[in-house]
């Protein structure tokens, strides 16, 4: 795992080299945000913090918007698929083998998101968390933009 602070990120100055990082996970010291996968993890998170062309327009996005100076002090977890395989053990054991399997990358980027959401329980993933971690009160109430 590797741990990279938002501000780095958001000023451009992360770089995770070759190693194959599929998962991230946006936290605030123990509050965990929000947790997804990409093939090019860098990439995505400067999408969601509205860095690149594409804005992600989801929840993550929506939060650092609306508290850009809380989010310089958020951090990011970085996983690999065998980093998350404990979880996928322990929440997802019967797909143990595909997810083993290179052939099946793409399944295995998935299945590792679900485990580390079940084992997470961050707060703004909707999908594949029955029981999401609850915001913190500093997060309630968006203040209005504008």
């Amino acid at each position: 795992m590797l741990t990279i602070a938002a501000r780095d990120v958001l000023e451009g100055r992360v770089d995770i080299g070759d190693e194959p990082y599929c998962i991230y996970v946006v936290r605030e010291r123990e509050t965990v945000f929000y947790v997804g996968r990409s093939w090019d993890p860098q990439q995505r998170l400067r999408e969601h913090f509205g860095l690149s062309w594409r804005s992600s327009g989801g929840t993550i996005s929506s939060l650092y918007e609306q508290y850009p100076e809380e989010a310089l002090g958020w951090q990011i977890d970085l996983y690999t698929l065998e980093e998350c395989e404990p979880q996928v053990v322990v929440y997802l054991h019967r797909r143990l083998e595909v997810y083993q399997n290179p052939a099946h990358y793409e399944k295995s980027m998935r299945d590792a998101e679900v485990a580390m959401i079940l084992h997470l329980r961050p707060c703004l993933n909707v999908s594949n968390n029955p029981s999401p971690s609850r915001l913190p009160d500093q997060y309630l109430y968006l203040p209005r933009i504008g």
